[in-house]
């Protein structure tokens, strides 16, 4: 009852969490010297056509204004229209959602696997170069933006070897996408028994996820090390030691203790693949949320950078909220 009291408790925060990120937002893009009156108008528009626009959009309004319609609206579900696709953003934002879920989710998965199993392994094995090997990979990795590492796996396996698909987005464009059902193309292939979708769409996430497994996957590899590492010499496994414990038993333990710091490793991960998947989408051509909210900024799309904004902070907070629950479920320690 506590917990649910406590999770009760962080959902009635939201709303007010997200009203002030959306107030700096809506404030910055106003501020920026960028309009996107002369995106639709075109930057030779007459001074009559660029002050009936403005008066159109509700860009003459003060700010103050602005922002209140604009909450008003998006009590209603009104997020506005893209000046760019001329479609409500709400309808660009669900569209777009499922591809860019499927990418940063199999990324987190590839993420977790290798770097739990790495950090593990590291700790376990007593050979000088198996430790060395995976703390040049963590200083190494962590050291390179996800774009460079993109445009470089770009370069070899397209370029190069020819190995991988051009980063032209999720399929290849000689075949027919699958019906939509979720909108993820690899699961509506699966369920609509596409096979050859299938196999492409696989082919161009092989990138763009390797892409955010090599930059992220560091964080979990060192928390994870850290973590067993600091268990192992504890006073909890030299007691479970001498009690002659099996060493399976008192593996368990420890990955068991040590699950609350990995848990909040991989939630802030999680979420930081959302801020990465906005370069990487770009350098994929991946028609996710990133690359759209790329395009809004670019052309001065207030509603649909706000659209973006509004997802990525709802999303940051409910996978936090998971992670402490989470942590409050396998570590009864943990007092709300």
């Amino acid at each position: 009852m506590r917990l649910v009291g406590y999770s009760l408790r962080r959902l009635a925060l939201m709303p007010l969490q997200i009203l002030v990120v959306l107030l700096f937002t809506f404030v910055l893009s106003r501020t920026a010297n960028q309009s996107p009156v002369y995106q639709v108008l075109g930057p030779y528009a007459s001074p009559a056509a660029v002050k009936h626009m403005s008066h159109a959009l509700g860009l003459d309004q003060p700010i103050y204004v602005q922002f209140a319609r604009y909450i008003q609206h998006l009590a209603r579900g009104d997020m506005g229209v893209s000046i760019v696709t001329g479609r409500p953003v709400l309808s660009d934002i669900l569209d777009r959602l499922p591809a860019t879920l499927e990418l940063i989710t199999i990324s987190l998965v590839f993420a977790i696997v290798i770097g739990v199993s790495l950090g593990v392994i590291t700790v376990m094995s007593k050979r000088r170069v198996t430790n060395s090997a995976t703390t040049a990979y963590g200083m190494l990795a962590g050291s390179f933006p996800d774009f460079i590492v993109g445009l470089g796996l770009v370069y070899l396996f397209f370029v190069v070897l020819g190995w991988a698909p051009a980063p032209l987005g999720q399929l290849d464009p000689a075949l027919t996408p699958p019906a939509r059902i979720t909108g993820s193309i690899v699961i509506d292939s699966i369920l609509g028994g596409n096979w050859r979708a299938l196999g492409s769409a696989i082919a161009h996430l092989a990138l763009p996820v390797a892409t955010m497994v090599i930059v992220y996957t560091p964080g979990i590899l060192k928390i994870v090390r850290s973590t067993v590492r600091e268990l192992q010499n504890s006073e909890m496994l030299t007691v479970a030691r001498a009690f002659g414990l099996p060493r399976r038993l008192l593996m368990w333990y420890v990955l068991r203790n040590a699950l609350p710091p990995i848990v909040t490793t991989i939630g802030i991960t999680y979420g930081y693949l959302l801020g990465a998947d906005v370069l990487v989408e770009r350098v994929f051509s991946w028609n996710g949320v990133g690359l759209y909210s790329v395009q809004a900024i670019t052309s001065a799309d207030f509603a649909g950078l706000q659209a973006f904004v509004l997802f990525a902070t709802l999303f940051s907070l409910l996978v936090y909220l998971l992670v402490d629950i989470i942590n409050a479920l396998a570590d009864p320690r943990v007092r709300y």
